[in-house]
């Protein structure tokens, strides 16, 4: 097995402002509402989704009419968008989406 592909697979990935904000944004929602437990279950899907992005981020569908910004589902209620750049092998998490809002105009 060649060891330098299995490197290629996995990509950098890069939190724009945008994701950091929108991140934050839930934990203290959840805060407010839930309490540290659910904040720790977030924490969990979060890195479990970043992680298969990372690992896999074509498995994601692109969302539709958004220049090939992908769409990755952290849990029922929350979404997070994502940007490939294949040239760098960079992966750009654009930011969170409470999926109960109203549709994006992020995008």
């Amino acid at each position: 097995m060649n060891s330098k592909s299995n490197m290629e697979s996995v990509n950098k990935v890069i939190w724009t402002e945008a994701a950091k904000f929108t991140f934050e944004e839930i934990l203290e929602f959840l805060k407010f509402k839930w309490g540290q437990k659910q904040i720790d279950d977030f924490y969990f899907l979060a890195d479990k989704t970043i992680n298969r992005i990372q690992e896999n981020p074509l498995q994601f569908p692109i969302y539709p009419d958004s220049k090939n910004i992908r769409r990755a589902l952290v849990h029922q209620n929350v979404s997070l968008f994502f940007k490939i750049i294949q040239e760098n092998n960079e992966i750009y998490l654009m930011f969170f989406f409470d999926n109960r809002k109203r549709p994006m105009q992020f995008l």
